[in-house]
């Protein structure tokens, strides 16, 4: 039976190969903030196969061209966008003679530190460095003991405080400071 909270109506009890699929949100805003809608539905599309599996999901290519809405070149695009910006990795197997892929879904999909350069390239800057006044992106920024450090030039980074909510508190507070974002 399901148990619903009643003041958000958020179902409670959804377990891992239930009705519920973890969509990878930094991914998912790369991949819009990136012109690549294709690869976004794509992505969506294997996310929505995770079950039991793990991270492990292995759609056909008609399947992925079916709840894509995508034809089978749109969908070999996609597919090459997704690996390119770390999303994915793709293997290919046997099954008796015919061969198939194997998707794997990376810990990049829900964490901006584990993106790559590409992926990375679309995020917006959360800060700035003291140490070499650059503007620091999410997955550039270490957490220190009292201070956001810049993995760049080791310098002390202040966090904007609209982006503040992306990363965790040092200490139990945050270290945010206002000042112009450009």
């Amino acid at each position: 039976m399901r148990k619903i909270d009643t003041e958000t109506g958020e179902i409670l009890n959804i377990t891992t190969g239930g009705l519920y699929s973890p969509l990878g949100i930094p991914a998912y805003k790369v991949l819009v903030k990136a012109g690549e809608h294709i690869a976004k539905d794509v992505l969506i599309c294997l996310i929505s196969h995770m079950g039991m599996n793990d991270r492990c999901v292995y759609p056909s290519y008609s399947t992925i061209c079916t709840e894509a809405g995508r034809g089978r070149e749109s969908v070999a695009r996609g597919l090459r966008v997704l690996e390119e910006f770390g999303f994915i990795r793709k293997f290919k197997f046997r099954v008796g003679k015919r061969a198939r892929n194997k998707y794997w879904i990376q810990d990049a999909c829900y964490d901006y530190a584990k993106m790559n350069a590409t992926a990375l390239g679309y995020t917006d800057s959360i800060g700035r460095c003291w140490g070499c006044n650059a503007l620091v992106k999410l997955g550039n920024v270490g957490v220190g003991k009292v201070a956001y450090i810049h993995y760049g030039c080791g310098g002390k980074v202040l966090i904007w405080k609209s982006q503040a909510a992306k990363l965790p508190p040092l200490g139990g507070q945050l270290a945010v400071e206002e000042f112009p974002e450009n």
